[in-house]
């Protein structure tokens, strides 16, 4: 349900997306997620509270999610920003042609606090 991701990501590496710093560090295999920089810190004990969610969007909710990441966006795409946009809605059409899509998220929570 979540294909839509992949093509996003698919098409952002066409336009530099590989190059941003934060990308290119959680690639690297020495990467520490926050959890285990926490547990390694003075706030060691965690917890966590999640909750899924399972919405419909549309081809303009992908783009403009496109269009506030840092790695997408207008300022930083410039000129090539309208073509990102084209290859973008192109490859999203060949998926769902009825511009229709599901998205299933995970909103969490993480708590650290001190021993």
């Amino acid at each position: 349900e979540n294909e839509w991701r992949n093509v996003l990501a698919q098409i952002g590496e066409r336009y530099g997306r590989g190059q941003a710093p934060h990308v290119r560090q959680r690639r690297d295999p020495k990467h520490r997620n926050q959890q285990s920089v926490l547990l390694d810190s003075a706030f060691p004990r965690l917890s966590g509270l999640s909750e899924f969610i399972r919405r419909q969007i549309t081809a303009d909710d992908i783009v403009g999610l496109a269009r506030s990441q840092s790695v997408t966006s207008p300022d930083l795409l410039g000129d090539k920003a309208p073509a990102f946009e084209a290859d973008l809605r192109a490859a999203l059409a060949q998926i769902a042609p009825d511009g229709r899509f599901t998205e299933i998220a995970e909103l969490s929570a993480v708590v650290a606090r001190r021993t």
